[in-house]
Parts: C-alpha cells; structure tokens; sequence
C-alpha cells in the first residue's frame, strides 16, 4: 500500500508539473497584438484582448483581422491563405460577416466587432504550418540524450537480478524493483522543458516574444547577425520630416496623410505622424502597395503614387535621409526628407554583439548614412544600399551557406529574408504589427537589450546541464544503493518525485537569478 501510495504521489507531482508547463505557455508567451480602435474621428491603439462586441475598429493593409466582426466599409479584399489554404484573396461587400485571421489586402477596412477575441487563436496563427520551419538539423538536446536513458536502466536492472540470483536469490525481486522504482528519467525530461520555458516566459515579460521553446535551441546557434536599416536600427520617434517641392495646399496635405495611414510601414507612419493635424475623412480606393517600392491609390478621385524615387520618377541624389517622393495625377510633386534617428543605446549594443558575432547591414534605403552606419559597426562589415526584398533574400541565402543567420527587420519588406533565415526576428515599433514569418517578434523599444536577451538565452543551456548533472548525481547514487540492496522500493518511490521537484527549483530559480543579474528593463 505504501508503494503504490508513493509512485501514485510521484505521478500526481510529475502531472501538475505539466500542468503549470501547459499554463505558462498558454498564458504567459502571447505577443499582445493591438489593433486601431475607432472612436469618432480619433484613432487609438488598443490591445485586442481588451477589444468589446459593437467596438468599431480599422485594419489596414497586411494587418491581421483580430475576431469575428461585420464589415462596415463599402468591400475589402481579405486573404485568408494561411487559415484556409486558399490563395486567392476574397472580395466582401459591406455588412458581411468576416472571420478572425484574415489578412487586409489594399485599402485600410472599418468592422464592428462581433465576438471577443481568442488571443490563443492568434498566437495559433503565428504557429501555422504555412510558416514552419523546414529546418531538422537541430534535434533536442532532451532527444540527444535522454534516449539511451531507458536501455541504461533496463540492462542494469537485468544484470543486477542475474548477479543476486547467484548471491542471494531472494532479494531478486526487491533489487530490481528498486533499480526500476528508483531511475528517475523524468528529471531529465523536465531540466529541458522547464527551464526552456522559463527563459521563454522571461523574455516575454521583457517584450521578446518567441514562436516556441524550440527558437532557443536554434539561438545557442546562431553565429550573425544582418540587421535592416529603416524600422529596425531607426526609430520614428524625434525624427525630423522636411517637405521640399511645390508647395502644398491642406486638400493634397490631407489626402497624402490618408494615402500613408493606409500603410503599416514605418516611413508611411512617421509621415502619416508628421501630419497628423490634417486628419480628414477621405475617400481611398485602388490602394496597392508594392514591397520595397512604395503605395499608390486614389483619394476623392484623385491619383496618388508614394515611395522611393525610382517607384514614382523622381531622379534624386543621396539626401542625407529616407526619402518619400509624391506623385500627383503622375505629376511629381516634390519628396518628403526624413532624417535618420538610430535608436538610443545601438552603438552599444552593437559593440556587445560584436564580441562574440559577425554582423552585417541590407538596406532598401540609398547610401546618405553609409558613413554614419561605417562609424557604428565594427571594421569590414558588409552594408549594402539600394536592397530589394529579393536582394535581401539571395544575401541570406549567400550568409547561411557559411554560418547560422539572425535576419532582423521589420517583417514588411524583409518577410522573406525573415523566413529564410536560420532565426528571423521582427521588430514592432508598435503593438499593431504581426508577422508571422518571423521566431521572434521584439518590441522597438527593447531592441537595445538584443546582448541581455542573447546571454540569457546562452545562460539557458548552463542551467539546463546543470539540471542534467543534478539528475545523473540523483540517478547513479540512487541505482548503486538500489543494486547493493541498501534501499527499499518504498523508499525508492519516495525518493523519485523529490528528483523531479528538484530539477524543476533549479530550471527555475536559476533563470530567475541569471535575468536578475542582467538586469533586464522591462
């Protein structure tokens, strides 16, 4: 009765062990996706968790539609490839009901919310098969060795009832029931899991949301870094937004300010930002954006094309910044100057990442802060100008034949280098970006903490040996008591969940203790 009691205890420790695995990662590793909430003619971000039936919310082009709802724009064309497989983008009139993962192609999109929203469901969207990695090269450290593990157990436990058979027959079956009682491999399985799911929930809480536990066993091997330039190492905040051209009346003011708000893109933002006070209701139809080019569209009737020099016709010189040019009815109007401001603390988080990784830069921007970026990276790293989303994808490509490749960017003009590469981390200036091509999504503001994050990650793999270490110590010394016939299977079972609970207080407090010495900000 006793026995049974003990491994019945030793089950019951193990299972609420998986239970609170099971709850950390349903509830502690979402990225807190936020959508814009529609209130007369004000427009906030607002998280979708805290979205209400009868909200009236705006999706824009290439965002994600965060719950069921009814559309109250006149039609949108909503791709739902990686919910349904279909590839063809629907077309749905107003007053239709539309459905939770669809993804907003052209003109940004009013609905009325219907049903509350699933953040489960999303964080299942951002792990959808359309975007697995096809990458196996990288088997779990648990796999690697914890399948010699049961054979171990198994001949021990075969040769100690061959040799008590001969030395004293009658404690056949009280050793090998011990050897079998007192092996304990599901510490070993928890030191993985565990502390894999620590670190992930620790960054979570630090704004570094991760596909899965598996992208930090990718990370320990990692050996570059390649980093876009606009939205990523910029920043739209203090950025400083010069209109050089005609002049211009608030009619086209106002319809440019609509044409951008239509777009997620960083540039588009900050411009849509910079003339916020011009926030009038137009009407905006045909909206296309090209990748790495620019947006065009009609606004009251009128055409407008927007984006690099090259998208509209304008032939421009390096200016020292981003530049948007603006077309009207296919008259170049003049190009909006945007001054580069790099995000407060990159030179040292460069110099940090430089210690111990290769870096290097693609940008789809000209070469104005060639020399500006050459000062802030170490000497002989490649920078590249004038990338398309393609060049950028044929760079990762050419980078991941030598080593395991970061790619950070956007997640915009940069999807497929993203999800080629061996880790694609995406970085959300704002709450409202989803991409669920990258591993990782990192807010903007925590970008700087990139070394913190990795170290922790690194510290990860030491906790996890130690967990490994503190399991093997626990296993030899409890099957060598166990083969010499000093233990009982009584004791034996007493002995297997404290093993477990141990493991598990080192997974973590040591992930605790390690992100506490980093002194991460939050």
């Amino acid at each position: 009765s006793a026995l049974v009691f003990f491994l019945l205890i030793g089950r019951w420790v193990q299972g609420k062990t998986y239970e609170g695995l099971a709850f950390d990662r349903s509830f502690k590793s979402y990225f807190p996706l936020a959508i814009q909430k529609v209130d007369g003619e004000n427009k906030t971000s607002t998280l979708v968790s805290l979205l209400e039936v009868n909200d009236l919310i705006e999706v824009r082009n290439e965002e994600i539609i965060p719950c069921d709802a009814v559309l109250m724009s006149k039609q949108a064309l909503i791709d739902y490839s990686f919910v349904s497989g279909e590839s063809i983008p629907n077309t749905i009139h107003e007053g239709s009901k539309i459905y939770a993962g669809g993804k907003i192609k052209g003109s940004a999109v009013q609905m009325t919310v219907i049903k509350p929203v699933s953040q489960s469901y999303l964080t299942q969207l951002w792990n959808h098969s359309s975007f697995e990695d096809d990458d196996t090269s990288t088997p779990s450290l648990i796999d690697q060795i914890s399948r010699y593990f049961t054979p171990i157990v198994l001949l021990i436990a075969l040769v100690s009832g061959i040799y008590w058979s001969v030395a004293d027959s009658s404690k056949i079956l009280f050793v090998v029931s011990s050897v079998l009682i007192v092996a304990c491999p599901c510490a070993l399985a928890l030191a993985t899991p565990f502390t894999l799911n620590a670190t992930m929930n620790t960054l979570g809480l630090h704004k570094m949301y991760l596909k899965g536990t598996h992208v930090i066993e990718k990370l320990w091997l990692v050996r570059k870094i390649v980093f876009d330039k606009t939205g990523t190492i910029t920043t739209g905040s203090n950025q400083k937004v010069e209109w050089i051209g005609r002049e211009l009346n608030e009619e086209e003011k106002s319809s440019i300010r609509s044409l951008a708000s239509q777009s997620v893109h960083p540039l588009s933002l900050q411009l849509a930002k910079h003339l916020e006070n011009y926030n009038r209701a137009n009407d905006v139809t045909d909206y296309k954006e090209e990748k790495g080019k620019g947006i065009s569209g009609l606004v009251n009737g009128k055409g407008i094309k927007m984006g690099s020099p090259s998208f509209v016709g304008l032939s421009i010189d390096s200016s020292g910044g981003a530049v948007i040019a603006v077309s009207l009815d296919q008259e170049v109007i003049g190009h909006f100057l945007i001054r580069t401001s790099y995000r407060t603390g990159l030179s040292s988080m460069i110099q940090q990442l430089g210690q111990t990784l290769s870096m290097a830069v693609l940008s789809g921007d000209n070469e104005a802060e060639r020399d500006r970026l050459s000062s802030l990276f170490p000497q002989g790293t490649q920078i590249s100008f004038n990338q398309s989303p393609e060049n950028k994808l044929h760079a990762i490509e050419s980078f991941e034949s030598e080593h395991k490749t970061m790619m950070i960017g956007d997640g915009l003009n940069d999807a497929g280098a993203l999800k080629r590469s061996f880790i694609g981390l995406s970085v959300a200036e704002n709450v409202s970006s989803f991409t669920p091509a990258s591993d990782i999504i990192v807010l903007g503001d925590q970008l700087t903490q990139l070394p913190e994050f990795l170290s922790l990650v690194n510290q990860s793999r030491k906790i996890i040996w130690g967990g490994f270490v503190l399991s093997f110590l626990y296993n030899i010394v409890g099957l060598s008591l166990a083969v010499a016939g000093f233990i009982t299977p009584v004791i034996a079972a007493i002995l297997m969940p404290i093993s477990s609970i141990s493991v598990v207080a080192l997974s973590t407090l040591g992930v605790k203790f390690v992100s506490h010495g980093l002194k991460l900000k939050a």
